[in-house]
């Protein structure tokens, strides 16, 4: 049996406040896409500097992730003065100079954006490592 191409998306939002049971808000979904073509991913580095988001040979997006790895595959316990230079490795995600979205160590973004190349990124301290990931439409 052969499927048609598709994207699926699973998943869960917890928010648990003091004292009480989490709530869990859930999302989930399927969406045929129009092409079998691969998805881009690519690690990079963000800087300081507002930069066009590089989105390889895609040009219509069925869905874009950007995650922030700032804070990841640690081989040692930071100090705390490390812990706090991470965690204001915030990234903002951007489209054509708007209110961007924030994007903390650890965390990711996703999203269908309508064009491409109106996407910028930087990053509030520094330098960032992000790893991107784009599925054709």
């Amino acid at each position: 049996m052969v499927l048609d191409a598709q994207l699926v998306v699973v998943e869960t939002i917890y928010h648990a406040a003091t004292g009480c049971e989490p709530t869990a808000a859930e999302s989930r979904f399927a969406r045929k896409l129009e092409t079998d073509e691969q998805p881009y991913t690519r690690r990079i580095t963000v800087t300081q500097e507002w930069q066009q988001v590089d989105t390889g040979w895609i040009t219509e997006a069925g869905m874009l992730r950007l995650a922030n790895k700032e804070g990841e595959g640690l081989q040692v316990q930071p100090t705390a003065e490390e812990r706090a230079a991470m965690a204001s490795k915030i990234v903002e995600l951007s489209v054509d100079g708007s209110a961007p979205w924030l994007i903390f160590p650890g965390e990711s973004f996703r999203g269908m954006p309508s064009e491409l190349e109106s996407l910028r990124v930087r990053c509030r301290s520094g330098e960032a490592r992000c790893l991107i990931t784009i599925f054709p439409r």
